[in-house]
């Protein structure tokens, strides 16, 4: 069990993690809008039935799922799909 100050140093460290996340996405989105709308529309095609076959994996997604889902994966390991967790996009390409 981390002492209170450890607790306060994973709290801040995860609020970092998220801002940066969102931070990251909300660039990518932005660059779509701009440079290529229809691939952003794609993604958010692709995004939607997530949305409406897995509501309860999507609680954090609403009106900008490209930005939001950005936490997606982080979000699910804690309800039984945690067999992703060693995936990440930092050290595993997708393809």
């Amino acid at each position: 069990m981390p002492s209170g100050e450890q607790a306060t140093c994973l709290v801040s460290f995860r609020v970092l993690q998220v801002f940066n996340e969102i931070t990251v996405a909300r660039q990518a989105q932005a660059i779509l809008e701009r440079d290529n709308p229809m691939a952003l529309r794609l993604a958010e095609l692709m995004l939607s039935p997530l949305k409406v076959d897995f509501p309860n994996l999507t609680t954090d997604e609403n009106n900008h799922p490209f930005t939001e889902c950005a936490l997606f994966a982080d979000n699910i390991k804690g309800m039984g799909y945690s067999f992703q967790s060693p995936w990440h996009f930092k050290d595993i390409p997708w393809y």
